[in-house]
Formats: structure tokens, C-alpha cells, sequence
């Protein structure tokens, strides 16, 4: 059973990847060039520019970075939760 859930996750994870660089592909197809907007050929791509990742926030933005980041990892742990639920 625990082997079943595992690929659920596994799978949801993968997924939500396959998501994200599709989306990040979208919104950085004008920006070729920029500093804050590197290139992402695949999801490995992706991942190490996610880690790498050190960017200053702008004051401007702090509060809406934090919430955001606050509501995508709830959203990322519901959607892990189901997965394992219902997989």
C-alpha cells in the first residue's frame, strides 16, 4: 500500500513540475536577456534555477512574496495530501 501512495506523489510532483515549466516558459518567452529571467529548457533546468535562486525581493513586494509563498506551499501540501488519499 505505502509503494502505491508513494507513486501518487511521485506522480503529482511530477506533474506539478511539467506545470511550472510550461508557465514559467509562457511568462518569460518576451525576456530573453533579463537578469531575472534565465532560460528553462527543462524541468531539471527549472529545478536548478529554483534552488539557485537569490534573488532580493523588493520591498514593494515583500508582503505579497511572503503570502504567496505561504499559499502555494499549502496548496502544494493539499494537493500531496490527496494524492496519497485518493491515488
Amino acid at each position: 500500500m505505502q509503494a502505491v501512495k508513494l507513486k501518487s506523489v511521485r506522480q503529482v510532483r511530477d506533474g506539478l513540475w511539467d506545470r511550472l515549466l510550461t508557465t514559467y516558459r509562457n511568462a518569460s518567452q518576451n525576456c530573453d536577456g533579463e537578469l531575472f529571467c534565465p532560460r528553462a529548457r527543462s524541468v531539471a533546468d527549472l529545478r536548478q534555477l529554483a534552488a539557485a535562486f537569490t534573488g532580493e525581493i523588493s520591498p514593494a513586494y515583500a508582503a505579497w512574496a511572503s503570502k504567496s509563498r505561504v499559499f502555494h506551499e499549502q496548496a502544494l501540501n493539499e494537493q500531496l495530501r490527496v494524492a496519497v488519499l485518493i491515488p
